[in-house]
């Protein structure tokens, strides 16, 4: 009987491929399997990190200062003539913006009854208010002021306390009036608001009288946690 001298296929590549198969998968695969497990955990305990320390007061943060973008942007926009002209002004800091009109655009000088066109204003900023897609606000103060000129009547209001208070009151009125017409269309509500006279003890000017008499409107911005959860919107 004769064999060969020369090796068989069958029995030496084969066995030694499939031994070779098998190491190899052995080395390679596991120490892919460990990092990508490494990597979701670190992950994961980033996220918790970034969750528990900036969300809570970061991302509240945000939440307002793109709300007072959006409420100062739809300001500007409808106001851009009384703007130029100086008898509005807008002004944002920290979570409060604060509005200012001048008692000229608004009242009759010593009086505390709204002209026509001041109605008019402040309806037109009522709409500004009612832009938004949900309540972001938190308070809305209505301030009213007063220069120091001695200013007296017999009947209310007999000084610039009581003026500055009777302006904000008219103010406030127009507001209260506009939620009722609105009725559930708007975003606004009645425990938003609140009126306030401080007269002549807080002038913007020591030297232009007339800047000191106006009415102030600061709007406090609520969170999302403080609006029941709710999500910043785009």
């Amino acid at each position: 009987m004769m064999f060969s001298s020369e090796p068989s296929n069958m029995d030496t590549v084969g066995p030694a491929f499939s031994s070779g198969f098998a190491s190899d998968a052995e080395i390679s695969y596991w120490p892919a399997i460990i990092d990508m497990l490494t990597t979701i955990l670190m992950c994961f305990f980033l996220f918790s990190f970034f969750q528990n320390i900036l969300n809570v007061e970061d991302l509240k943060s945000l939440s307002i200062r793109i709300n007072q973008e959006r409420f100062i942007q739809a300001f500007k926009q409808e106001f851009a003539q009384e703007d130029r002209d100086g008898t509005v002004k807008i002004e944002a800091d920290l979570n409060i913006i604060q509005l200012t009109f001048s008692d000229q655009i608004l009242f009759a000088s010593g009086d505390d009854k709204l002209q026509p066109s001041g109605m008019a204003v402040l309806k037109r900023c009522f709409d500004v208010f009612n832009m938004a897609k949900e309540s972001n606000y938190k308070q809305i103060q209505i301030e009213g002021h007063s220069d120091h000129n001695v200013f007296y009547h017999d009947t209310f209001p007999r000084d610039n306390w009581e003026l500055s208070y009777a302006r904000a009151q008219s103010v406030l009125h127009v507001f209260l009036k506009e939620i009722r017409r609105h009725g559930s269309s708007t975003v606004l509500s009645r425990e938003l608001f609140s009126a306030n006279s401080y007269a002549d003890t807080r002038p913007v000017d020591e030297e232009d009288y007339a800047k000191n008499r106006r009415i102030e409107i600061r709007i406090f911005f609520s969170t999302p946690d403080e609006r029941g959860g709710a999500d910043v919107r785009s």
